[in-house]
C-alpha cells in the first residue's frame, strides 16, 4: 500500500493521501509525485515542488480525484485555467468534465439571451389588405 506524499504548489504544502495515489495512478500527476521520498513531511521539506502551479486550482483537481465529481460555485469563472490544468497533469475525467461544465454554462447564456416572451391574447392579427388590384 501506498504511503501518503507531500507536495508544494503555489507555496502551499498538500498532504496526498494513499487512496487518492491510487485514483491518479497513470497521470502525470502520479508521475510527479512518484520523484519524492514517501514520507509525509507536514513541513514540505522532501515534498515534490510544484511550485509553478495554481494551489487553489490544485485543490479543486484533488477534490475532484477525491469526489469523483466536478463541484464548482455557480459563479466560478476560471474554468479555461482549470481545464489547462487538468491537461497539464494529465487527469482526462477532469478534462471531461470542466468541458461538459463549460458546455451547459453556455447552453444556459444561449437560452438567457433567447427569451421568448408569452403569448399576449391582447395583441390581434392584422390582416394586410393589397390595394394594388384596384
Amino acid at each position: 500500500m501506498l504511503e501518503p506524499i507531500s507536495c508544494v504548489v503555489g507555496g502551499k504544502v498538500f498532504i496526498i493521501s494513499a487512496n487518492l495515489l491510487e485514483k491518479c495512478q497513470g497521470t502525470r500527476l502520479a508521475a510527479l509525485l512518484e520523484c519524492t521520498d514517501r514520507s509525509a513531511d507536514s513541513a514540505g521539506d522532501n515534498a515534490t515542488q510544484l511550485s509553478e502551479r495554481n494551489s487553489e486550482l490544485f485543490h479543486l483537481i484533488l477534490e475532484f480525484l477525491e469526489l469523483g465529481v466536478l463541484s464548482l460555485s455557480p459563479t466560478y469563472k476560471d474554468l479555461e485555467k482549470l481545464e489547462d490544468e487538468a491537461v497539464y497533469y494529465g487527469i482526462h475525467a477532469l478534462v471531461e468534465a470542466v468541458r461538459q461544465r463549460k458546455e451547459e454554462l453556455e447552453t444556459e447564456a444561449l437560452a438567457a439571451t433567447s427569451y421568448v416572451p408569452p403569448y399576449d391574447t391582447r395583441l390581434k392579427c392584422v390582416e394586410y389588405v393589397s390595394f394594388s388590384s384596384y
